[in-house]
């Protein structure tokens, strides 16, 4: 089960995972769609939309750095979706 540590004043959400010692990838969780969509606008993106993993549904798209690090940049549209998913991303 991951421990998601949201702070209150910024927009970044720390979660931790069990498992593999190292970090799987990062993330950047926009408040809402709109600032999403303006996001990966700038980088000329477009997000996979509904996408469900676990406890919350989303949009979401995946960009590399260029040390080739995995960065999630999403938004979560339904905190509790009606069919909720167990996939690898919370097993």
């Amino acid at each position: 089960m991951a421990c998601v540590f949201p702070p209150a004043d910024t927009p970044v959400v720390l979660t931790l995972m069990p498992g593999e010692p190292g970090v799987d990838h990062l993330g950047v969780r926009h408040s809402d769609g709109t600032s999403l969509l303006q996001q990966l606008s700038r980088l000329g993106r477009t997000p996979s939309e509904g996408v469900v993993c676990c406890h919350a549904e989303k949009a979401e798209a995946w960009l590399s750095d260029p040390d080739g690090r995995s960065w999630e940049v999403y938004a979560v549209t339904d905190e509790a979706p009606a069919a909720p998913v167990s996939t690898g991303c919370c097993a």
